[in-house]
């Protein structure tokens, strides 16, 4: 099964492009950023500005890809094209379906984040991604494909 949430692609980019442009117009042109002084400070704006980042960043990485299809587990979440290339951040994972011990996933307050239990010789490892930006049908979708994956982990042990 493949899951991907490349519609939120978009959106992100957007809102990354707005607060771009709002601290370029109001850095650089005093002259039309003027207009809205009558209803918010500058010092507002900014540190509304601010909210808003930490709040995307806080999130985690909007684009998320999951492939369940052949032997291995694929996941793979990112930024934007934009801003991986600047910060070269990405979260890439690919192990044998035999591996996956357990999942869980927690949610505050917007934000979910899976937790994938992988048994090796010695010791259980946890990689952990954020999955925020799913939908609740990606999600479910999600759940039933890690479900069976343990399901037939525990029919081959038998």
């Amino acid at each position: 099964m493949i899951i991907n949430n490349r519609r939120v692609k978009k959106q992100i980019v957007f809102q990354y492009l707005l607060i771009v442009v709002i601290v370029a117009i109001s850095v650089f042109d005093d002259s039309i950023s003027g207009f809205y002084k009558d209803f918010i400070s500058e010092t507002y704006l900014y540190q509304f500005l601010a909210l808003v980042v930490i709040v995307l960043f806080w999130l985690g990485y909007p684009l998320f890809n999951y492939d369940s299809d052949g032997e291995a587990l694929v996941l793979e979440a990112s930024e934007p094209i934009l801003i991986s290339k600047i910060t070269g951040r990405k979260f890439v994972a690919e192990f044998p379906k035999n591996k996956l011990q357990d999942f869980r996933i927690k949610e505050l307050m917007f934000k979910k984040t899976l937790y994938l239990h992988l048994r090796s010789k010695d010791k259980t490892t946890v990689l952990k991604s954020s999955i925020s930006y799913l939908n609740e049908k990606e999600v479910s979708r999600l759940k039933k494909s890690l479900n069976k994956v343990l399901k037939n982990n525990k029919n081959r042990s038998k």
